[in-house]
């Protein structure tokens, strides 16, 4: 019911991180993200539409290693999850 993208270091401070995951399994959507990561959209499966997942968010005002844990409401069968670092 968990999932990491793996551990980032920022070069630099003053950077946002944002993650992202996603997943394949009706009536899943992440319940949340620790880290002090802020959530800001999820969105479940729709067959044919979309594929489920979430994205979230945190400002570095100093360079630290970022590795979010994702949770899920249930088990899932098929997810994965990014993360990414940019300048501000």
């Amino acid at each position: 019911t968990t999932i990491q993208p793996g551990s980032v270091t920022p070069s630099q401070a003053n950077t946002i991180v944002i993650t992202a995951t996603a997943d394949n399994d009706s009536g899943l959507v992440p319940s949340s993200i620790n880290s002090s990561f802020t959530i800001s959209d999820t969105v479940a499966v729709n067959t044919g539409t979309n594929v489920g997942g979430g994205m979230a968010y945190k400002v570095l005002t100093a360079a630290s290693a970022q590795n979010p844990t994702w949770t899920y409401s249930g088990s899932f069968n098929d997810a994965s999850a990014r993360i990414a670092t940019f300048k501000y």
